[in-house]
């Protein structure tokens, strides 16, 4: 099902006038950011996949600052992927890790677990919440009622856990979720729910999608094509669904609407401004983006950085 004009906006895009600026940078070359989440305090926490690490960025200092190091709790944990918080104000997150190989981007099925990140207190506290063996490669997490719901990119299916019995199982697997044919294990990648749609990225398909969803995760109406043909990794939503989208490869965020429109906010595939954004969040007017300074692909095949959070000024 298509919505709006998709056929004609899919296949345009549009430049926005917006300002970016970097908030913090790592030190060295290789830090690849996932994905980020917003505090009630206004610190944003990140995840990172070439260590198993949660890191704390503060937008008045720009001083950033290691959280928690998976690797203490369980050696095997070789990278953090999604981060959401399990209850509105209670600092209390969700963190997806397993064992990943960022320069092959294999991972090792079996391997993934969904962890309590309690940073309310003076110290923090990281127990884990749930292993989902079963799962081939868990990426993006987010909250939606009782419910945690996390993509599986290879599975090309969401999975579910109860936060309140912590029993898992499979809520939608869906043919546009998977993989591209003959293509890398990408399928579904970046998930947000709003008015009671899902809303995934279908990396290596390249599909931007919606489906109603039920109470418990499920599937309850078509799977829509909202923009097709363009790079997508980790979005958020505003409040109308508009998305914000991070690109990776393209180095830019684009803007896709409802109707299928989509615009470029920033950045773009031979801009050094934005190298390997993964993902973002919205804030108001502020859109804080996450980098991996262009490990996945150089810009230009050449250029590569640090790994970085930036901020865009929304026009």
């Amino acid at each position: 099902m298509l919505l709006g004009s998709l056929t004609i906006f899919s296949l345009l895009t549009w430049t926005l006038a917006a300002s970016v600026s970097t908030l913090y940078q790592f030190s060295d070359k290789g830090t690849f950011i996932d994905n980020l989440v917003i505090r009630q305090n206004g610190h944003i926490l990140l995840t990172r996949i070439d260590v198993p690490q949660v890191w704390s960025v503060d937008p008045d200092t720009h001083v950033g600052t290691l959280v928690h190091d998976f690797s203490y709790d369980n050696s095997t944990i070789t990278s953090c992927f999604g981060i959401a918080e399990v209850h509105p104000g209670s600092d209390i997150f969700a963190v997806i890790t397993g064992s990943f190989d960022s320069s092959s981007f294999s991972s090792i099925p079996g391997s993934f677990e969904v962890w309590k990140l309690d940073v309310s207190g003076d110290e923090t506290e990281a127990l884990p919440l749930v292993s989902i063996p079963e799962a081939k490669a868990l990426s993006a997490v987010i909250k939606f009622g009782d419910l945690l719901l996390i993509a599986d990119s290879p599975d090309g299916a969401i999975w579910r856990v109860n936060l309140r019995t912590n029993e898992y199982a499979k809520a939608i697997v869906h043919e546009s979720m998977l993989p591209a044919p003959n293509a890398p294990p990408m399928g579904i990648n970046g998930i947000r729910v709003r008015n009671g749609f899902l809303y995934y990225a279908s990396t290596t398909r390249q599909e931007f999608r919606r489906v109603a969803i039920s109470s418990n995760g499920e599937a309850t109406g078509p799977f829509e094509i909202i923009a097709s043909g363009i790079a997508l990794d980790n979005f958020d939503l505003d409040v109308d669904g508009t998305a914000y989208m991070a690109t990776n490869a393209e180095n830019s965020i684009t803007k896709i609407s409802l109707d299928g429109k989509v615009e470029t906010v920033a950045g773009g595939k031979s801009s050094r401004e934005l190298p390997g954004p993964t993902s973002c969040v919205l804030k108001g007017k502020m859109l804080y983006v996450g980098t991996n300074g262009g490990l996945t692909e150089p810009v230009d095949g050449v250029f590569t950085e640090q790994g970085k959070v930036a901020i865009i000024k929304l026009p």
